[in-house]
Protein backbone atom coordinates (compact mmCIF):
# COMPACT_ATOMS: atom_id res chain seq x y z
CA UNK A 1 0.00 0.00 0.00
CA UNK A 2 1.44 3.38 -0.97
CA UNK A 3 1.36 6.51 1.17
CA UNK A 4 -1.47 7.93 -0.93
CA UNK A 5 -3.62 4.83 -0.56
CA UNK A 6 -3.06 4.86 3.19
CA UNK A 7 -4.30 8.44 3.54
CA UNK A 8 -7.38 7.78 1.43
CA UNK A 9 -8.37 4.49 3.05
CA UNK A 10 -7.86 5.20 6.75
CA UNK A 11 -9.92 8.10 8.05
CA UNK A 12 -9.47 6.66 11.56
CA UNK A 13 -5.95 8.18 11.61
CA UNK A 14 -7.39 11.70 11.75
CA UNK A 15 -6.75 13.35 15.11
CA UNK A 16 -9.16 15.79 16.69
CA UNK A 17 -8.57 19.39 15.72
CA UNK A 18 -9.15 21.86 12.95
CA UNK A 19 -8.79 21.29 9.22
CA UNK A 20 -5.46 22.26 7.63
CA UNK A 21 -5.43 25.94 6.62
CA UNK A 22 -3.57 27.63 3.77
CA UNK A 23 0.14 26.96 4.15
CA UNK A 24 -0.46 23.64 5.98
CA UNK A 25 -0.14 20.22 4.37
CA UNK A 26 -3.43 18.43 3.71
CA UNK A 27 -1.81 15.03 4.34
CA UNK A 28 0.18 15.61 7.53
CA UNK A 29 -0.73 19.11 8.75
CA UNK A 30 2.89 20.32 8.62
CA UNK A 31 4.14 23.75 7.60
CA UNK A 32 5.34 25.19 5.32
CA UNK A 33 3.21 23.89 2.46
CA UNK A 34 2.48 25.03 -1.06
CA UNK A 35 -0.37 24.27 -3.44
CA UNK A 36 0.99 21.86 -6.03
CA UNK A 37 -0.33 19.54 -8.72
CA UNK A 38 1.02 16.19 -9.83
CA UNK A 39 -0.42 14.09 -12.65
CA UNK A 40 -0.08 10.55 -13.91
CA UNK A 41 -1.36 8.71 -16.95
CA UNK A 42 -2.21 5.08 -17.53
CA UNK A 43 -3.20 3.75 -20.91
CA UNK A 44 -4.22 0.59 -22.68
CA UNK A 45 -4.68 0.53 -26.45
CA UNK A 46 -6.96 3.49 -27.23
CA UNK A 47 -8.10 4.05 -23.63
CA UNK A 48 -6.31 6.21 -21.11
CA UNK A 49 -6.84 7.58 -17.62
CA UNK A 50 -5.31 10.75 -16.21
CA UNK A 51 -4.98 10.97 -12.44
CA UNK A 52 -4.43 14.34 -10.77
CA UNK A 53 -3.32 15.12 -7.22
CA UNK A 54 -3.87 18.82 -6.47
CA UNK A 55 -3.56 20.10 -2.91
CA UNK A 56 -1.52 21.92 -0.27
CA UNK A 57 1.54 19.76 0.43
CA UNK A 58 4.70 20.06 2.48
CA UNK A 59 8.04 19.20 0.86
CA UNK A 60 8.09 15.54 2.00
CA UNK A 61 4.48 14.80 1.06
CA UNK A 62 4.86 16.56 -2.31
CA UNK A 63 7.98 14.50 -3.04
CA UNK A 64 6.16 11.29 -2.09
CA UNK A 65 3.18 12.16 -4.33
CA UNK A 66 5.59 13.19 -7.13
CA UNK A 67 7.50 9.92 -7.00
CA UNK A 68 4.32 7.86 -6.81
CA UNK A 69 2.73 9.70 -9.75
CA UNK A 70 5.86 9.28 -11.88
CA UNK A 71 6.20 5.60 -10.98
CA UNK A 72 2.58 4.95 -11.93
CA UNK A 73 3.06 6.86 -15.18
CA UNK A 74 6.20 4.91 -16.04
CA UNK A 75 4.48 1.61 -15.18
CA UNK A 76 1.09 2.16 -16.87
CA UNK A 77 1.60 4.98 -19.37
CA UNK A 78 3.26 2.92 -22.11
CA UNK A 79 0.55 0.46 -23.06
CA UNK A 80 -1.55 2.56 -25.41
CA UNK A 81 -1.90 5.98 -26.94
CA UNK A 82 -0.80 7.45 -23.62
CA UNK A 83 2.69 6.29 -24.54
CA UNK A 84 2.85 9.16 -27.00
CA UNK A 85 2.31 11.82 -24.31
CA UNK A 86 3.56 10.27 -21.04
CA UNK A 87 6.76 12.32 -21.19
CA UNK A 88 4.71 15.54 -20.98
CA UNK A 89 3.39 14.40 -17.60
CA UNK A 90 6.91 13.66 -16.33
CA UNK A 91 8.24 17.05 -17.45
CA UNK A 92 5.19 18.87 -16.09
CA UNK A 93 5.50 17.12 -12.73
CA UNK A 94 9.18 18.01 -12.52
CA UNK A 95 8.48 21.67 -13.30
CA UNK A 96 5.68 21.89 -10.72
CA UNK A 97 7.93 20.36 -8.03
CA UNK A 98 10.32 23.33 -8.01
CA UNK A 99 8.18 25.33 -5.56
CA UNK A 100 7.74 22.38 -3.17
CA UNK A 101 11.44 21.48 -3.23
CA UNK A 102 12.31 25.07 -2.29
CA UNK A 103 10.37 24.77 1.01
CA UNK A 104 12.03 24.20 4.39
CA UNK A 105 11.78 20.85 6.14
CA UNK A 106 8.21 20.24 7.33
CA UNK A 107 7.28 21.00 10.94
CA UNK A 108 4.14 19.54 12.46
CA UNK A 109 1.51 22.12 13.40
CA UNK A 110 -0.23 21.43 16.71
CA UNK A 111 -4.02 21.15 16.67
CA UNK A 112 -4.39 20.30 12.97
CA UNK A 113 -6.53 17.29 12.07
CA UNK A 114 -4.69 15.44 9.31
CA UNK A 115 -4.79 11.85 8.02
CA UNK A 116 -1.09 11.29 8.84
CA UNK A 117 0.75 12.00 12.07
CA UNK A 118 3.97 12.87 10.24
CA UNK A 119 5.04 13.74 6.69
CA UNK A 120 5.08 10.96 4.12
CA UNK A 121 8.32 9.15 3.38
CA UNK A 122 9.13 9.92 -0.28
CA UNK A 123 10.21 6.39 -1.18
CA UNK A 124 12.32 5.40 -4.14
CA UNK A 125 12.31 7.31 -7.45
CA UNK A 126 10.61 5.51 -10.36
CA UNK A 127 13.88 4.22 -11.85
CA UNK A 128 14.59 2.31 -8.62
CA UNK A 129 11.15 0.68 -8.50
CA UNK A 130 11.18 -2.73 -10.15
CA UNK A 131 7.71 -2.61 -11.77
CA UNK A 132 8.26 0.83 -13.30
CA UNK A 133 11.72 -0.10 -14.57
CA UNK A 134 10.56 -3.36 -16.17
CA UNK A 135 7.53 -1.66 -17.74
CA UNK A 136 9.74 1.13 -19.05
CA UNK A 137 12.12 -1.35 -20.68
CA UNK A 138 9.31 -3.38 -22.25
CA UNK A 139 7.17 -0.38 -23.22
CA UNK A 140 10.12 1.58 -24.58
CA UNK A 141 11.24 -1.40 -26.65
CA UNK A 142 7.70 -1.85 -27.97
CA UNK A 143 7.46 1.80 -29.06
CA UNK A 144 10.92 1.63 -30.68
CA UNK A 145 9.88 -1.49 -32.61
CA UNK A 146 6.67 0.21 -33.73
CA UNK A 147 8.61 3.23 -35.01
CA UNK A 148 11.14 0.95 -36.75
CA UNK A 149 8.33 -0.98 -38.48
CA UNK A 150 6.64 2.23 -39.66
CA UNK A 151 9.93 3.69 -40.92
CA UNK A 152 10.80 0.42 -42.69
CA UNK A 153 7.35 0.32 -44.30
CA UNK A 154 7.75 3.87 -45.59
CA UNK A 155 11.34 3.50 -46.77
CA UNK A 156 11.33 0.02 -48.27
CA UNK A 157 9.42 -0.49 -51.53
Amino acid sequence: MTNLEATESSPSNVVAGREPADGECRFCGSTPAVKTTQQGIGSFLIFYRITTWRDQMCRSCAEAVHRDANAKTMTWGWWGLGGIMFWMFLLGNAARMRAARALDHPRRTAGVAAPLNEPMVPGEPWFRRRAALVATCIGGTGWLLLVAIVVAALVLP
